[in-house]
């Protein structure tokens, strides 16, 4: 079995996020976008493979497509999140702990 790492980091992080009243602002859409990716990456240094998720967009894609000063503003939130976020660090971290993974040949 594979990992479907979008589905628990994004689980996890939203509930989270919920709890501190974050959820459906865009730090914490920016908080979801760098937890799954932090959590992508630390699964790719263990050998791991994703189940093969279909990347959904972030919400204000569409908003911010072809705006250079809306996308880098993103951008920067979503590092911000991914290098100092305590709840991107504890749910990517929780997550670890509970995956099903094949290793890569």
């Amino acid at each position: 079995m594979r990992v479907p790492f979008r589905c628990r980091v994004r689980q996890a992080i939203r509930h989270a996020l919920a709890q501190l009243g974050e959820a459906d602002t865009l730090r914490g859409h920016a908080t979801v976008e760098a937890a799954v990716l932090k959590d992508a990456v630390r699964a790719r240094h263990r050998g791991l493979k994703p189940n093969g998720d279909i990347a959904r967009p972030a919400p204000g894609t569409d908003e911010r497509e072809g705006i250079l000063r809306a996308e880098t503003e993103w951008l920067f939130l979503v590092a911000q999140a991914y290098a100092g976020s305590d709840v991107v660090r504890a749910t990517t971290t929780e997550t670890v702990k509970d995956k099903e993974a094949v290793p890569t040949p």
